[in-house]
């Protein structure tokens, strides 16, 4: 009987899995491995975003640099004809003082323009009439050690030549046939071809008058002046010779002949009557005037259009974007100086910022400009940037200059820069010193 409950004992199986031990070392593994993979990703995220940062801060360079340069290669565009009416001359070249010309006969040029936000009256002093300025008076500074650049041009038709002399303007009204101070009258051998209802003009005293320059608008030629073709029926009442400049609505030729409000011409005539010697020069189609104002505020490249807003006005923190409108975002530094061609031989002779007078205007034949962004992406390295940006080449061109960046912070190391330049030659200008 023993026996038997011997052989009919269970026997109880061994136990299967992983023990404690076991379990500890492959969750060891496992964090080890976690641990791993998210030091990969981590790095991998940061060099991604280090280097999307660069690109995105060369691309706000490139689009900085290639609206500064658009419109600066444009300056002086329907300002400056092939001859010396506009830029000051030589006399006798080439070792000659420079003399006589618009720009430095201009020491104000006055404008209205009924459409501007603010102050319909605004003027341009000393020699900020120039195809281009490098941080004009009067205007408000940018960020921390950039520069202002305004820009000067006016559209296709504007000044090809010298001006048309004038040999009477101001009186009582545009009546019949008796002149008003909204009409000029040219000189008996000269015609008002290519002046158009429509065009802006402006108005330059004899030379050595204290008289200040005037824009306006052309709203009227006289019925009887050809060619018929280039004014609006019926026209007014008057010399062949005649242009007025009325401030109220007029036919425009560039509208097709439908009415317009002229904008450019103030109330009650021009502030100055210009008589004999005086000469009236044609700007082009009213609309294609641009006059516009470059600054870095708040980090952002902004521009200002002067012939809508008051771009003189002190800025606020931040700037007013309907008046300061921002065009690329990062920008911290920007820089700016002219190339002169002081003996008019073709070439440069010195690169500098030296404020513009009218002895030498006509020296500037080339702007170079260096700007400098800077990426979004904070760098965990002190010294990420262990020096300021170069802009190659100074004055002398032996050279190169540091970009003082320190106005963007204290922390200004931590980030990645990107720097682009260029040479903008104002073939305007250059063509304008041609004889």
């Amino acid at each position: 009987m023993r026996n038997q409950l011997k052989q009919h004992s269970v026997v109880r199986p061994l136990s299967a899995g992983f023990s404690l031990v076991e379990m500890m070392v492959a969750l060891v593994i496992g964090l080890v491995a976690t641990l791993v993979i998210m030091q990969v990703f981590t790095l991998s995220e940061g060099r991604k975003r280090t280097t999307t940062g660069g690109a995105d801060a060369q691309t706000n360079a490139a689009v900085t640099l290639y609206m500064l340069e658009r419109d600066i290669r444009q300056a002086g565009y329907g300002l400056s004809p092939n001859t010396e009416d506009f830029v000051p001359t030589l006399t006798p070249p080439p070792t000659g003082v420079l003399t006589n010309g618009i720009l430095a006969q201009c020491g104000t040029v006055r404008a209205y323009n009924a459409n501007r936000a603010t102050t319909p009256n605004f003027t341009y002093t000393g020699s900020t009439f120039a195809p281009v300025v490098i941080n004009p008076p009067g205007y408000p500074a940018g960020d921390t050690n950039t520069d202002v650049i305004l820009v000067n041009y006016s559209g296709t038709g504007g000044m090809t030549g010298v001006g048309v002399p004038i040999t009477q303007s101001g009186g009582t009204a545009q009546t019949g046939g008796t002149l008003s101070d909204y009409a000029v009258v040219l000189t008996s051998n000269t015609t008002r071809a290519g002046f158009n209802q429509g065009d802006m003009i402006l108005s330059v005293p004899p030379s050595g008058s204290t008289f200040d320059c005037t824009i306006g608008e052309v709203t009227g030629l006289a019925a009887t002046a050809p060619p018929v073709g280039s004014q609006c029926t019926p026209g007014i009442t008057g010399p062949a010779n005649t242009i007025s400049h009325n401030s109220m609505s007029y036919l425009s030729f560039y509208t097709g002949c439908t009415a317009v409000n002229a904008a450019w011409n103030q109330p009650g005539g021009t502030p100055v009557s210009y008589g004999p010697g005086s000469k009236l020069y044609n700007l082009g189609p009213v609309g294609s005037f641009v006059s516009r104002v470059y600054a870095v505020r708040n980090g952002a490249l902004t521009v200002c259009d002067l012939t809508a807003n008051d771009c003189t006005a002190a800025v606020a923190s931040p700037p007013d974007s309907t008046v300061w409108a921002p065009i690329a975002t990062g920008v911290v530094g920007l820089r700016a100086q002219y190339g002169k061609d002081t003996n008019f031989d073709g070439s440069i002779d010195a690169w500098d910022a030296t404020q513009l007078t009218g002895a030498n205007l006509a020296q500037i034949v080339a702007v170079r400009m260096a700007v400098v962004t800077r990426s979004n992406q904070y760098e965990k390295a002190a010294d990420f940037t262990a020096s300021a940006p170069l802009w190659h080449q100074d004055a002398s061109g032996t050279a190169d200059i540091t970009m003082d960046i320190s106005g963007s912070g204290t922390d200004w190391a931590r980030y990645r820069y990107k720097v682009v330049q260029s040479i903008v030659p104002l073939r305007n200008m250059m063509w304008g010193q041609q004889k």
